[in-house]
């Protein structure tokens, strides 16, 4: 054997015992992120991001139509589009949660797309001050006006985003559609050196529907999905880290706000303040279950593929992880159902659902690493 030929078989053999030293348990904490998976991650990026800023772009398309004829059917489609559009959103706030970052919108806590709670008498009437808000005042409604506004000197001073919006449409007084939409209609005549709140209301609602798809498009941008793209693959790189991530979206997005609801079912607090995120539209039952379906169908398959059915479609397999965030989607549900006659006994119910969900995420992670280390008991057996 020539010296070159002794050389290369001491390399390879070096080779071979190099990877021999790594024991099964390294291998399952080595990142599991190929260039493969990256683009996989950054394809539900897209696609999440995409549809929150289509959606928004529709909302604005509604929000013109009901301005153009403000009716009692057209208030009911609008109200529709931004259910839709705040549930979009809702979903995507999935990714920047397992992500462990915020939304590049929110800067020194002021968010100008889902700011709450907020004070509905900033905007517009409320009982016991029927002419209270920018509506009945004589401040210029501008673009940049309202922008400077919002959460300028409190935070509760809300005039850009989702529930500026929802405030408008739905509004603070107990109103049946067809009185809401009149107060959108403007006056054939209006009366000289008087506050024309009909149209200082139509203006305002326009103003802030304008505004939503400009600041959602900031999410959109190519740079801000790759940062949230590069999070989520770094949290991904370590399966027990995932798991955390996955458990404390679950806790953050969902388990606080069922608590808030089982102890308060009637939806107030002690002080009479209401716990609703969306205060008007009643919406957070449907909103928590869109968050539990993006978990379930777009990033379950793809944030634990070594815990979950192979295939792109594993957070939809009949699975006992997908099976599990499937029973909390229905009780959601029943909940959005059933949002004006909530009950203590059953939001405990669905927090043990919930529960159990976190349980069996620890668990399945003890036991692929049982499984993955050789020294364990229970690999020896």
């Amino acid at each position: 054997m020539t010296t070159t030929s002794r050389l290369c078989v001491v390399l390879a053999l070096t080779l071979v015992a190099a990877c021999s030293d790594q024991t099964p348990n390294d291998l399952t904490r080595q990142p599991h992120n190929s260039d493969e998976h990256t683009e996989a991650l950054q394809a539900g990026v897209i696609q999440q991001t995409e549809t929150a800023c289509q959606s928004a772009s529709h909302l604005r398309t509604g929000v013109t139509t009901f301005l153009d004829r403000p009716t009692s059917d057209h208030l009911v489609a609008v109200r529709t589009q931004w259910r839709r559009a705040h549930q979009d959103y809702a979903r995507l706030l999935t990714a920047y949660e397992l992500g462990r970052i915020k939304p590049p919108q929110i800067q020194n806590n002021r968010d100008p797309i889902d700011a709450h709670p907020l004070l509905p008498g900033y905007l517009d009437g409320v009982p016991n001050y029927p002419r209270s808000g920018l509506v009945h005042s004589e401040v210029p409604l501008t673009p940049a006006s309202l922008l400077e506004q919002h959460q300028s000197t409190d935070f509760l001073y809300v005039t850009q985003g989702f529930h500026a919006m929802e405030t408008l449409l739905w509004g603070a007084l107990a109103q049946g559609l067809e009185e809401r939409a009149r107060l959108f209609q403007l006056p054939e005549q209006p009366v000289e050196d008087h506050i024309n709140e009909h149209s200082r209301r139509a203006e305002l609602l326009r103003l802030i529907a304008f505004a939503l798809p400009r600041d959602l498009a900031t999410i959109c941008t190519r740079g801000n999905q790759w940062v949230l793209t590069q999070a989520l693959a770094s949290v991904q790189n370590n399966r027990d880290v995932a798991i955390v991530s996955l458990q404390d979206t679950l806790t953050g997005l969902i388990d606080q706000q069922l608590a808030m609801f089982e102890r308060h079912p009637d939806g107030e607090d002690e002080k009479g303040e209401a716990i609703w995120h969306s205060g008007f539209a009643r919406s957070d039952f449907e909103a928590m279950k869109a968050q539990i379906d993006a978990l379930r169908q777009d990033w379950l398959g793809l944030w634990l593929p070594d815990l979950t059915p192979p295939g792109n479609d594993a957070g939809k397999q009949n699975s006992p992880l997908a099976s599990q965030f499937e029973t909390l989607s229905n009780r959601l549900q029943t909940h959005d159902n059933n949002r004006e006659t909530l009950n203590r006994k059953d939001i405990a119910d669905t927090r043990a659902i919930l529960a159990d969900l976190h349980a069996m995420l620890t668990e399945l992670n003890k036991t692929k690493n049982r499984k993955a280390d050789p020294t364990s008991e229970k690999a020896g057996q």
